[in-house]
């Protein structure tokens, strides 16, 4: 009620799980709104929500990990997964600690020595780069619900 009253323009759905998802869509199907919508990865991965509320989420537009989704060893899996992009991520993270053990055991110094050395690794979700401060040097894409499929949005030429 208070997004329909406050006439935003703009509404981003972030929930943490499809069925908190679900009640956010009910909730603002109920509505009548004029707002665009906007949306995580979370929602932008359920094919099922953007099916059963294809009127509402029709043009919404989200953020996702970018993620190899043409990668042979990824499609082999994704049909089993929830979350395909965290999963592919959450993939490689384990795949990477599982080389780091393998080659230096429990030493935890070298294993973090390894993790920097990390540049353009191949994985499910594309080629990982560690940077200086041990972080993932990891990209978003954008996407668009277009006739109940997320596609990646081309931003309109001017």
């Amino acid at each position: 009620l208070r997004i329909r009253d406050a006439q935003a323009d703009i509404v981003f759905v972030n929930p943490k799980t499809q069925d908190t998802a679900d009640l956010l869509f009910q909730q603002l199907a109920e509505q009548p709104i004029s707002a665009r919508l906007f949306a995580n990865d979370v929602v932008m991965e359920w094919q099922e929500g953007l099916t059963q509320y294809s009127t509402l989420v029709e043009g919404m537009i989200g953020s996702e990990v970018s993620f190899e989704d043409r990668n042979p060893e990824f499609m082999d899996i994704k049909e089993k997964l929830d979350y395909p992009a965290y999963s592919a991520t959450t993939y490689d993270a384990v795949m990477i600690i599982a080389e780091a053990l393998t080659k230096f055991g429990n030493d935890a110094e070298k294993v973090k020595e390894y993790l920097y050395t990390i540049k353009d690794r191949p994985g499910l979700s594309g080629k990982l780069t560690i940077d200086e401060n041990g972080d993932p040097v990891a990209g978003r894409v954008a996407t668009i619900v277009i006739r109940g499929n997320v596609e990646k949005y081309e931003e309109p030429a001017l």
